[in-house]
């Protein structure tokens, strides 16, 4: 096999190509970061405002919820502290308890008093995925030794629509793709160096990543095959890929400490997320690998094609650094996929790794220097100067061509993500259905409202919240009283786009949208919400 190039990215070149990535990667996360505040549209970003809050409050650190690993708990707890001590030194916090929590109807469906709660966990992910983009140029630039090659592979994900769309919420998936990146990052070091800090480094990357979220521990992969690759059967008297295991346990635990402290409930809520992912989910359940597979091709598009044919050409030419990365991509891909619920979320920590195999074919693809410029040792003036003009003139058609190809590769994404900033920052059937709600139904209007609907005011209306409306059938409603149930898209058309499969729910919501008559419905922006009677007042204009 073929030593790859060892290039740092040191060069001022280089470090100028940086900053301008990670300048657009910045504006594309900043951009829509506030959307919806001061309601709370999402419905896991509550989740961990509740629960930070409440560790920050009665100083408790143990989170008792273990669904999830510590370590966000405590990022997000130091920069609530961070928080509190800015409003108390400006005089607006008195004490811990003026951190008012938010108000919650169903999720996806909530209201902030103080919004800063939810933007300094949402900073916090833009922050770690500017940091991926910049993880994937050091990767990229020492596998390939190429700087256009690092740019593209950084480009890609800084205009990942997939990347830049979870990088806006108040949740763990963008640093934890920070994390199984610099994992990456790590087992690259050691495949070219072997040094023990890059073991460290490595170990340590990879304790953190899964004290995100502990399905990411498949990344352990990546340090093997760095230490073997590296040393071929000799790494079995080299015990540093142990000792980066160990680093990584160590790390896990100093950021997850009542894994052992409270082991029976940190194993009763590991267990859950297990029987959540094998059990089933509304409307994402199913063929997990040919979902994961069409989602990134509908989202992130040639990157996909580009990344296999990355993959080929590491194959073809022995270059283990590719491999290294093409074996990780696709050992991560095969172990989510074998759960039988899906989420765009699980699917992060492989976009890094496609940028990069899309880089080694860039890299591939792209005319060497001494093509381009022949030396002028190589023969004689009047005999060289024919072949040196044509062969110039094939080159500069090779790099146009691969231009060409790159900004296409680019685009895709890109349009992805403008569009998504777009209709994050456009106002939609939400917006539009609670000014209608709050303006036109009469107070004290009994109202059941399901996941993702518009904010209702609790104070004016009586309003219930459900996970989905279909959960009872409509004479249920009548004899409890309801005057109008409210849906929402993101919750009933996930029914419709699965008729087969999810033929029953769908029978119960055309059930409910027969029996009670729709008063109106909202599809500004896209989005539809649907208020329906069930006990009609007069409405007014």
């Amino acid at each position: 096999m073929s030593r790859d190039p060892v290039v740092a990215p040191r060069a001022p070149r280089d470090l100028w190509l940086l900053a301008g990535i990670l300048a657009v990667a910045l504006a594309l996360r900043l951009w829509a970061v506030t959307f919806g505040l001061p309601y709370l549209e999402h419905p896991d970003e509550p989740f961990w405002i509740f629960a930070v809050l409440k560790m920050v409050k009665t100083g408790d650190p143990n989170p008792h919820d273990f669904i999830y690993p510590s370590l966000y708990y405590y990022i997000n707890a130091a920069i609530y502290l961070a928080y509190y001590a800015a409003g108390r030194a400006a005089g607006a916090f008195h004490s811990l308890a003026d951190l008012a929590e938010p108000t919650l109807l169903i999720g996806g469906s909530g209201r902030l008093a103080l919004p800063g709660l939810l933007l300094g966990g949402r900073l916090f992910s833009v922050t770690a995925g500017c940091g991926t983009a910049a993880l994937t140029f050091f990767i990229a630039r020492r596998l390939t030794g190429r700087a256009f090659a690092a740019t593209v592979a950084a480009l890609l994900v800084a205009v990942s629509s997939v990347l830049v769309a979870h990088d806006r919420f108040m949740a763990p998936d963008g640093p934890m793709t920070f994390f199984t990146t610099l994992t990456v990052a790590g087992a690259c070091l050691i495949y070219q160096r072997g040094r023990w800090r890059d073991y460290v480094l490595a170990g340590a990357a990879l304790g953190l990543a899964v004290g995100m979220k502990y399905n990411v521990a498949v990344f352990a992969l990546v340090i093997v095959l760095a230490h073997f690759l590296a040393a071929g059967r000799a790494g079995l008297r080299d015990g540093r890929w142990i000792a980066a295991g160990a680093i990584a346990a160590l790390t896990f635990l100093l950021t997850t400490p009542y894994a052992v402290l409270d082991a029976r409930a940190f194993l009763d809520g590991a267990l859950i997320d297990v029987r959540h992912y094998t059990g089933g989910h509304a409307g994402v359940t199913g063929s997990s690998l040919a979902w994961y597979v069409s989602y990134l091709w509908r989202t992130d598009g040639p990157v996909l094609a580009l990344a296999a044919a990355g993959a080929l050409w590491g194959a073809y030419r022995r270059q283990r650094g590719v491999i290294m990365v093409a074996a990780t991509a696709l050992a991560y891909l095969l172990s989510i996929a074998a759960f039988a619920v899906h989420f765009e979320r699980t699917a992060l920590p492989l976009v890094p790794l496609l940028a990069l195999l899309a880089a080694a074919l860039v890299a591939g693809l792209a005319p060497c220097a001494e093509s381009a410029h022949p030396s002028a040792d190589a023969a004689p003036p009047s005999e060289a100067g024919r072949p040196a003009a044509q062969g110039a003139f094939a080159a500069g058609r090779q790099w146009a061509a691969l231009v060409a190809l790159v900004v296409v590769t680019l685009a895709v994404p890109l349009v992805g993500t403008v569009r998504e900033a777009l209709r994050l920052t456009t106002p939609d059937g939400l917006d539009t259905a609670r000014i209608w709600i709050d303006a036109n139904l009469p107070a004290g209007a009994r109202i059941g409202v399901e996941s993702y609907s518009p904010w209702i005011d609790p104070q004016k209306f009586s309003v219930q919240g459900f996970y989905k409306l279909n959960d009872h059938p409509p004479e249920w409603y009548v004899a409890e009283g309801y005057d109008y149930l409210v849906f929402s898209q993101r919750m009933f058309r996930r029914f419709y786009a699965d008729p087969v499969n999810t033929a029953a729910a769908l029978a119960q919501y055309e059930a409910l949208f027969r029996a009670f008559e729709p008063v109106m419905v909202f599809t500004d922006g896209g989005y539809e919400v649907r208020v329906h009677a069930v006990n009609p007042f007069e409405i007014t204009d």
